[in-house]
């Protein structure tokens, strides 16, 4: 953000307060389509996605801290941005530059207390920036170091405390909406549910591996774990240390839809979760009645519908919502023959 200087008195002489570094962003600021990455705490169980780690997302940023950069200013351009005792110099250097002391930009500097209590090594000086409508004293982000004419910027007048040192060259982490945390993260689970990878049963080996016509054949998924999460549920809980975002994400699947041009079935997780076993019975399982033959081979699709929502929390207090639905699919083909005797060479 723009410290903007506002003259709260009739003035001969117009001086700028330091504008604060640009953002390594992405995009357009203008159209707020910016976004800053962030490290996003997610927990799962076996099989959830995502879930167990760190990982980074790209969220537009509602404020953020960028290093301090003296570079461009004559007030005191000597200035050490890591040593918080040369930058109380150079605040005090800079308020003796002027002729007429500038009240809004005098607010949004920190107090002489806060200079003395981050005196010494292991310091680094930011400075604040938001994105366009966002007062980030409002958002609780940042200390309001007063309060300025009305107007002068969204919500309540407040002045934000632009500049802060941090130990460790480590800021406090970018201020952003629950909600597009957790888009981020759903989009990045929903990029490691697949599609069910079908096995099958009969395999009749002197037809090349072909089931036939009037006959259950068998089916089951092999990548339980990427396919199913393990167990048909989702459940994922995110944060992102440091600050008050928060959020669980819940979804779960019904079954796995096996669908081609000659047969299909609705099967539950647990019948789609059972593998072909000799002996087994029919009654458990997910299978698939063929009514013509195609030596070719039919395409058999399938498929799951993830669904769910989730609950959160940031600056803003609660909320929640849907989660965008998932229909990840994988086909296989599959040769039926037409059999008028019982065929016994199965796998």
């Amino acid at each position: 953000m723009t410290s903007t200087v506002i003259a709260l008195a009739a003035a001969a002489l117009v001086v700028t307060a330091p504008a604060p570094a640009q953002a390594d962003v992405s995009g357009s600021g203008g159209n707020n389509s910016y976004g800053l990455a962030v490290n996003v705490v997610v927990k799962g169980g076996p099989g959830d996605p995502v879930s167990g780690g760190s990982i980074s997302i790209s969220v537009p940023p509602k404020c953020w801290w960028v290093p301090f950069d003296t570079g461009n200013f004559s007030y005191y351009p000597e200035v050490d941005p890591n040593a918080p005792d040369a930058m109380a110099q150079y605040f005090e250097a800079a308020s003796a530059a002027t002729t007429i002391t500038f009240v809004a930009w005098r607010l949004s500097i920190p107090s002489a207390g806060y200079l003395a209590s981050h005196q010494g090594p292991g310091f680094s000086w930011y400075t604040l920036q938001s994105a366009p409508g966002v007062n980030c004293a409002d958002e609780g982000y940042t200390p309001a170091g007063g309060h300025g004419p009305e107007g002068w910027a969204p919500g309540s007048g407040n002045i934000p405390v632009s500049y802060a040192a941090f130990p460790g060259a480590d800021p406090a982490p970018p201020l952003v909406d629950v909600e597009d945390v957790v888009e981020e993260v759903w989009d990045a689970a929903s990029a490691e549910v697949l599609g069910p990878d079908l096995g099958r049963n009969p395999q009749i080996k002197a037809i090349d591996g072909a089931t036939l016509v009037n006959l259950p054949t068998w089916f089951w998924v092999q990548n339980v774990e990427e396919a199913l999460a393990g167990d048909g549920k989702i459940h994922l809980d995110v944060s992102i240390p440091g600050t008050p975002v928060r959020a669980t994400l819940d979804a779960a699947t019904d079954g796995v839809q096996v669908t081609s041009p000659v047969g299909a079935n609705k099967c539950s997780v647990a019948e789609a979760m059972t593998e072909y076993s000799s002996g087994a019975g029919l009654g458990s399982a997910c299978t698939v009645v063929f009514d013509r033959s195609n030596t070719a081979g039919w395409t058999v699709t399938g498929q799951t519908t993830w669904q769910g929502s989730w609950q959160g929390t940031d600056a803003d207090g609660p909320v929640g919502g849907t989660l965008q639905t998932l229909t990840p699919s994988a086909s296989i083909n599959v040769p039926v023959a037409q059999s008028e005797a019982i065929v016994t060479d199965v796998d």
